[in-house]
């Protein structure tokens, strides 16, 4: 049974937030005092636990929430994960002084107030352990990881890409005219691929020297390599993605009826996926035939496809859907903002998505939440390494490494 904060505590709140209104959330030192007030008769846990709500912003927080309405799933879960990080706060107990806070607020519950369970967390013996934070100077579009997941590639709109040590060092620096929206790592780990809006896409060795470059009439919006690493896929805003050999030679060019923002390989090798700007998501065979075509109401933020090329994953707003190859929808992923990024596990037994709501989720297949990893920004891009074990976030101006277990 979970957890919760003594009946006692939770008087003293009431009556101290009906005394001193939302500005309860903001009395500081004062705060200390009234909840230290052992007269209250609540356990001394239970008040610090709740300084510790007002300590770190929560309450603050809350104050600002329209009375009568009640806080986002997303909102708690990312409260109670700060109360965690910061303070080493049992998750349970964190979320009671979090549901204690709202309801002393006036804000309505999003379960019964008697009734105050854990995270979804708790079910899952994944764990997250951070390595390393790297930062650019302007928004992190695109990162990848080697397959030892021991080098971090990333991509940015000050116009560079930087390749890193899994410790945060700079290894080498690769510079564009325009801002870089697209990174890439060979399957050997011996060339990056870069693709920006100076309208190139420019293949690198590891020590940052140029060794070719590809050229649209538009930005370049993404780039890939094969699974052998012996193509090269690009998409472009000049409405098209286009196939090349390494030596730079143009094979096949995908005519599309708006702006690509996304070319990827399936997992084979075989087939290309192109998501546009005009809400489709198409599939190719790599002779430039097209085999299937998605489309929704909404505009479709990303695209994954599963490791065995038998599921394809797509997020459009709030929401991110599985399917099956036959069209079958199989489960779905939410967040209280767009989901900008979607990924499987190298295993294809997991999920990520990571949102404008400042989260990434790792899921099961079965759409049920394993960890959530929080995010000083929206989160736009992801990579995990070859084994699973290490996941590659981004978004804003950071990126963070984290080790799973």
């Amino acid at each position: 049974m979970a957890e919760r904060l003594s009946t006692a505590a939770e008087q003293a709140l009431l009556q101290m937030v009906a005394e001193h209104g939302a500005a309860a959330a903001r009395l500081g030192r004062r705060l200390r005092g009234l909840l230290a007030d052992r007269s209250l008769g609540a356990p001394e846990r239970d008040l610090e636990i709740l300084f510790w709500v007002a300590e770190h912003g929560v309450a603050d927080e809350l104050a600002r929430l329209e009375a009568g309405t009640a806080p986002t799933s997303a909102q708690i879960h990312y409260w109670v994960e700060r109360l965690h990080a910061r303070r080493a706060l049992d998750r349970t107990l964190a979320r009671a002084g979090v549901l204690a806070w709202a309801q002393a607020l006036g804000l309505q519950l999003p379960i019964e107030s008697s009734v105050l369970p854990a995270l979804p967390l708790a079910s899952s013996a994944i764990t997250a352990k951070h390595l390393a934070s790297v930062r650019h100077d302007g928004p992190i579009w695109s990162v990848a990881l080697s397959a030892d997941g021991h080098r971090l590639l990333t991509g940015s709109g000050d116009k560079t890409a930087v390749l890193w040590s899994d410790r945060g060092e700079r290894l080498s620096v690769m510079q564009h005219e325009g801002a870089v929206w697209s990174v890439a790592l060979s399957p050997d780990g011996q060339h990056l691929l870069t693709g920006s809006g100076d309208r190139t896409a420019v293949l690198w060795s590891d020590q940052g020297d140029r060794l070719l470059t590809l050229r649209h009439e538009g930005s370049v919006g993404s780039v890939a390599f094969s699974p052998k690493g012996r193509r090269l896929l690009t998409g472009s805003s000049d409405r098209t993605a286009v196939l090349w050999s390494d030596s730079g030679e143009r094979l096949v060019t995908f005519i599309h009826e708006g702006p690509v923002a996304s070319a990827t390989f399936t997992p084979d090798g075989r087939q290309v996926m192109t998501l546009t700007n005009d809400r489709t998501a198409l599939l190719w065979s790599v002779l430039g035939e097209r085999l299937a075509c998605f489309r929704q109401e909404d505009a479709i933020w990303a695209i994954a496809c599963a490791p065995d090329g038998r599921q394809i994953l797509l997020s459009s707003g709030r929401t991110a859907v599985l399917w099956s190859d036959r069209r079958e929808r199989l489960a779905s992923f939410r967040h209280e903002d767009s989901i900008r990024v979607v990924a499987f596990s190298p295993d294809g037994q997991r999920i990520f998505t990571g949102s404008g709501d400042k989260t990434g989720v790792l899921w099961s297949k079965r759409g049920e939440r394993l960890l959530t990893l929080l995010h000083e920004g929206p989160l736009w891009v992801a990579a995990f390494s070859l084994d699973g074990q290490r996941l590659l976030i981004g978004g804003d101006k950071s990126a963070t490494l984290w080790g799973l277990g």
